[in-house]
């Protein structure tokens, strides 16, 4: 074999350790130089090129990180809040008791309601984180409440409150007058 046969070798060998870096499957490269797929594989073990550097190992790789971002996006734009966030309120144990499940509950008793719903999951956790724990309708427990009961569920319109605070401002605004003494007059504790 002379230099320029040699020459020219050399630089359809790197061409292939290339090609095969950069993710085509050695079968895509055979086919290309008309060579067969064993000698591919003997080119790339010569140039100490490991299965797992390129081929249908690089290709799955970047298959699966489109997938979680894919994923990351598509999380994003339903929920408004990153991947990590999501996975974080989703909980690995049992969902009907996660945050996840929680807010889409909100969410949707809110639709239910015809109220809209201008909370991403990331503002709704905002309000809840730390008090999560202690969130119900009874006595002493928080819950969500609209200002006034009027609007939009948004950053700007809803606060945590206890239970009782949100009955009594129910009552206070379909009623009127202090609701709160009525309760005091009843020996009824507030939280």
């Amino acid at each position: 074999m002379g230099r320029i046969q040699k020459a020219e070798q050399y630089l359809r060998d790197n061409e292939i350790v290339d090609l095969f870096l950069y993710g085509f499957y050695p079968r895509e490269i055979a086919g290309f130089y008309s060579i067969s797929r064993e000698w591919v594989r003997r080119i790339l073990k010569d140039k100490e090129i490991s299965s797992r550097e390129g081929g249908s190992f690089l290709s799955s790789r970047k298959t699966k990180e489109k997938a979680i971002r894919d994923r990351g996006e598509r999380i994003y734009k339903k929920y408004g809040c990153s991947l990590e966030l999501y996975n974080e309120l989703r909980g690995d144990g049992d969902y009907i008791k996660s945050p996840l499940c929680k807010f889409v509950a909100q969410k949707k008793n809110a639709r239910n309601r015809n109220i809209n719903w201008a909370l991403t999951l990331e503002e709704w956790w905002s309000f809840w984180d730390g008090k999560f724990h202690n969130r119900g309708r009874c006595r002493g427990q928080f819950v969500m409440s609209r200002y006034k009961d009027k609007g939009d569920y948004s950053i700007s319109n809803v606060e945590i409150v206890t239970c009782t605070e949100n009955i009594i401002e129910h009552y206070e605004l379909s009623h009127g007058g202090d609701y709160s003494e009525t309760l005091k007059n009843r020996n009824i504790t507030t939280f």
